[in-house]
């Protein structure tokens, strides 16, 4: 362990005095001060960034992070954006203050600026599996399971699974209908940088995520990790990539994997499809399969992206942090990201100043850059602390 200076020493001793503790609170370390979100949305020019850079220390900031928003001009991820990278951050080792990475253009995190899904197919793009109710159907690969049953309202009275999905379903009558799963992948959109969103359930989307974003980083600045790179933020990974009709309930689906079904067997000792209808429906089996889906869903997307990218960080000596979908309704949390069990592979949780419904004092230089900050929500970090 690290010895310990006289003035943390003190602290630690609770022997400081009032004068001291004032003083550290009126002019704490660098590590201790504010590090906001620093958005890069134009053509990157060297010369504006060293200014801005001048005027994040003139302000009192502990540092910034590298945040590539809408606007961006320099190609992403490429030689000059990656020459911006560097000189950046050694502009701030001169000036003495940290350069924390950013790891997306834009956000969600782990789409690399699309070069995830166009690497890895549709292997490694979003899906759902759907749920149609109908009294007959055709046979498509996307098909997945069928079942007989009869529905009571919100609840299923019985419900069988076919053995064998023929190529099409004799028509039902009377209270029987069929219930069709099937496998789904998103569309291409234009925030997705034409592409779609990733499976963040499965390990090759995060491993081609940091072969793409991880490693570049380090190559042109890994020099610098642990020191004047203290970190790198991670911003709203999710489960819930494939986002089509999302809030029309005459189509129904939940987030699904190539992984889940032998997943969820060796989780839970059962096979998925022996009583998934009932995730939708009441019934005796209800609460075990939404409560085993759910908590595969949170161990497959935390093994998957967040401990993979954590265990990547520790191998190379920086730290990891960020934030999650929707921390502050519970209900949207599980939907987005499943259990708070997520954060326990985040190694720093920043602290929110997204939520407060208050002004911030106007900067006193001209050339102060615009801040835009987006961290973790108030409430879920005081959630943590309580």
């Amino acid at each position: 362990m690290a010895k310990l200076g006289k003035s943390e020493e003190s602290i630690a001793m609770g022997t400081l005095s009032h004068a001291d503790l004032i003083d550290k609170f009126t002019n704490p370390p660098i590590e201790h001060r504010a590090i906001p979100f620093w958005s890069w949305n134009g053509k990157l020019e060297q010369s504006e960034l060293d200014t801005q850079v001048e005027g994040f220390k003139e302000q009192g900031m502990g540092g910034f992070m590298m945040h590539v928003r809408e606007g961006l001009e320099t190609p992403y991820m490429g030689d000059e954006f990656m020459d911006r990278i560097k000189e950046t951050v050694a502009k701030a080792k001169a000036e003495g203050v940290s350069a924390w990475l950013y790891d997306e253009d834009r956000y969600s995190s782990g789409m690399g600026g699309g070069m995830v899904p166009r690497i890895g197919g549709d292997a490694v793009r979003a899906k759902a599996l759907s749920l149609t109710i109908c009294r007959s159907y055709v046979m498509d690969e996307s098909i997945q399971a069928v079942y007989r049953a009869i529905i009571n309202g919100n609840e299923l009275a019985s419900c069988l699974r076919l053995s064998e999905v023929h190529t099409a379903g004799s028509t039902l009558d009377g209270a029987e209908v069929y219930l069709v799963m099937r496998r789904l992948i998103a569309s291409p959109n234009d925030w997705c940088h034409g592409d779609t969103y990733t499976d963040t359930m499965n390990p090759e989307s995060a491993r081609i995520f940091i072969e793409t974003t991880y490693e570049r980083y380090k190559e042109a600045v890994g020099d610098e990790f642990g020191g004047t790179i203290p970190g790198i933020f991670t911003d709203e990974p999710f489960i819930l990539g494939f986002r089509e009709q999302l809030n029309e309930p005459e189509w129904t689906w939940i987030s699904w994997s190539e992984y889940m079904p032998q997943t969820f067997a060796a989780k839970n000792g059962y096979e998925i499809w022996d009583t998934l209808p009932y995730f939708f429906y009441r019934g005796e089996p209800s609460s075990k399969i939404r409560f085993d889906y759910w908590k595969t869903v949170t161990d497959m997307f935390c093994e998957a992206y967040t401990k993979q990218i954590g265990d990547w960080c520790r191998a190379n000596g920086i730290s990891f942090t960020g934030h999650y979908c929707c921390e502050e309704d519970v209900v949207e949390a599980a939907r987005y990201g499943g259990a708070v069990s997520l954060i326990t592979v985040i190694w720093i949780f920043p602290v929110s100043i997204h939520c407060v419904n208050r002004p911030m004092k106007a900067c006193r230089s001209r050339r102060c850059p615009v801040l835009l900050i987006s961290m973790a929500r108030r409430r879920s970090l005081r959630k943590l602390t309580e």
